[in-house]
């Protein structure tokens, strides 16, 4: 079968203190505010906040075993001091992937 698919399947871990703001913004082109692409995910372990870069005052804390969703324009941290590890799926990305975002977020 040959399908031809923009789908995609991503396991993250997340260090502790990791943040999109000082670990992911450097490595995207033209360091925008805020992530441009938008993610489908599953939360194995840890915890992590997210908010509009537009509204910080409005916030989602996810958790172990949550399923969530990022839209384009959003922000996140790891929350305490456990591991975060994610499951992303149909990851849409814009202009760039980052290729190693375990070692980006050891940082």
């Amino acid at each position: 079968m040959d399908d031809k698919t923009n789908q995609t399947v991503m396991k993250m871990t997340l260090a502790p203190g990791w943040d999109w703001e000082g670990c992911i913004r450097p490595n995207v082109p033209n360091k925008p505010e805020c992530c441009p692409g938008s993610h489908l995910g599953y939360c194995v372990s840890g915890q992590f906040k997210m908010w509009n870069y537009d509204n910080p005052e409005e916030f989602v804390i996810v958790k172990q075993g949550d399923v969530y969703q990022c839209l384009k324009g959003h922000q996140a941290q790891v929350l305490g001091s456990e591991v975060c590890q994610l499951v992303e799926f149909s990851q849409q990305v814009s202009e760039t992937v980052v290729d190693d975002l375990e070692k980006t977020a050891s940082k």
